[in-house]
Parts: structure tokens; C-alpha cells; sequence
């Protein structure tokens, strides 16, 4: 019963401010920078890779609540109404 690959993983992609629990069954995981800065650097090359892990499903963490982190949150807006 060959057929074609999936081009999804079932599962889903995480990523958190908090490091991958022992037994998590993600596709990818990545642990994001807790400094707003880098998390910005970071953010849309972070996307790309959880998009491009074929996961069925992507969760972010929501950052913060503070004016360090309004650029961020706003960016994750928009990114998440694509």
C-alpha cells in the first residue's frame, strides 16, 4: 500500500518562549527569544520554519503585555489574518 508522501505531518508546530516538554509530540518546536529585539529579528524566519514543517497546525505563544512587545504583537496580528 505504497501511494505518494503527505506533504503534511500530522501534528502540529509550536513556538514559546518556554523550552519543549519531555514527551511533546510537535512536529517542530522552537524556543523563542524572551528579548523583544531578537524576537522581532527572529520572528518571520521562525514562521517560515514552522510553515515549511508541513505541520497541520501552528501556535505561538502570545508575547507580553507591555509597550516593549506592542511592534511584536501587532506583527503576530497581521501574520495570523494571512
Amino acid at each position: 500500500m505504497g501511494g505518494a508522501p503527505s506533504k503534511h505531518n500530522e501534528g502540529r508546530g509550536v513556538m514559546s518562549f518556554r523550552s519543549r516538554q519531555m514527551g511533546d509530540t510537535s512536529v517542530i518546536w522552537i524556543q523563542a527569544p524572551a528579548d523583544p529585539d531578537r524576537y522581532g529579528h527572529d520572528l518571520y524566519a521562525n514562521l517560515r520554519a514552522l510553515d515549511m514543517s508541513g505541520c497541520d497546525e501552528i501556535v505561538v505563544e502570545e508575547p507580553p503585555v507591555s509597550s516593549e512587545w506592542t511592534a511584536i504583537r501587532d506583527r503576530l496580528k497581521r501574520a495570523r489574518s494571512e
